[in-house]
């Protein structure tokens, strides 16, 4: 057991910013697996793209999904966040009182969100799953 854990948000901290890419960490989640000290992503993204990300990487430590909303560890999930329709019903009526003009990923295409975000169709789907 180690004394040292490393916390980090991903887009724009591990990863690129714009690219996405985690070469310029590489040679620091290496040094940090051969230490044996945890890297726990806290992240805005979904359960899916940070299984693809750990995948990617080999990290297998826990992990804080969706700003807060679920903490996964190896062998369960805790949920701290509403649930997903609740989320959605919340802002059907923000728009409805406010007249607000905003769409949520759930109501566009892949194909729009491809364009907007820059994310190929696979990662798209990937985001799509809160």
């Amino acid at each position: 057991m180690t004394d040292w854990v490393v916390i980090t948000d991903l887009d724009g901290t591990l990863l690129d910013a714009v690219t996405y890419s985690w070469a310029d960490a590489a040679a620091a989640l290496d040094e940090l697996r051969r230490r044996k000290i945890p890297v726990v992503f806290c992240t805005s993204k979904t359960r899916d793209e940070v299984e693809w990300l750990q995948e990617k990487l080999a990290i297998h430590d826990p992990f804080v999904v969706e700003n807060g909303s679920a903490i996964v560890w190896p062998d369960r999930v805790e949920v701290l966040g509403q649930p997903r329709e609740w989320t959605l019903r919340q802002f059907r009526e923000i728009r409805a009182e406010t007249g607000a003009a905003f769409r949520g990923i759930s109501e566009m295409t892949n194909g729009e969100l491809s364009q907007l975000t820059g994310l190929d169709l696979d990662a798209v789907e990937r985001a799509r799953h809160r």
